[in-house]
């Protein structure tokens, strides 16, 4: 009989249970040390532990053990943007684009890190795919104006940002909503109107 352990080692993971839910997936491991999907939920507690080296390696391995899988390179990704290492961030949601190309996420993370690497028509490029796949996903309408603005182009900043306003109070996000119209008096302010 076969042991769930990976999957009682992601639900404590859910459950917030983070130092059992690591003990678990080790033994998994142990257990079977091909098994992919453990890797990749220890490589989500320990992110979550902001065990960041750690997580990397496990990561690497899930995706080393379950190529078709676009998520341990999506997280990945997500590692190396909190440490504003931005051309490995790009390397690794490029490869879960390759993976799934309508990851919405990938395409909006790819985004963020090539603006933070001041390739902002890049990341334009990047936030357009994530809208072409989710229309409604204000955040990367959000990002586009910071692109825009970085980019001197008030007119095309001022659209997405009052088209991500709106998506934010039809979302019921209040918070959002005022952030994006203190950049709409930023672009007021920027460009003289």
């Amino acid at each position: 009989m076969r042991w769930p352990i990976p999957t009682w080692g992601a639900s404590l993971w859910e459950g917030g249970n983070l130092d059992q839910a690591q003990e678990y997936l080790e033994r998994a491991i142990e257990l079977q040390p091909n098994l992919g999907n453990a890797y990749y939920n220890l490589g989500l507690v320990q992110l979550d532990q902001q065990a960041y080296g750690a997580a990397l390696t496990s990561l690497q391995t899930a995706e080393t053990h379950t190529p078709n899988a676009p998520e341990p390179a999506f997280h990945q990704g997500r590692i190396h943007l909190r440490q504003q290492n931005y051309a490995a961030a790009i390397t690794a949601f490029n490869r879960a684009i390759a993976i799934f190309p309508q990851y919405v996420e990938a395409y909006y993370n790819l985004g963020v890190a090539q603006y933070g690497q001041g390739n902002y028509n890049a990341s334009l490029d990047s936030f357009r795919q994530a809208t072409d796949h989710n229309p409604v996903y204000a955040n990367a309408y959000y990002s586009a104006g910071l692109s825009f603005i970085r980019l001197g182009n008030y007119a095309e900043a001022r659209g997405v940002l009052e088209h991500a306003k709106s998506l934010y109070i039809t979302q019921n996000n209040p918070q959002w909503a005022t952030n994006t119209q203190a950049q709409l008096d930023r672009v007021a302010e920027l460009s003289g109107q």
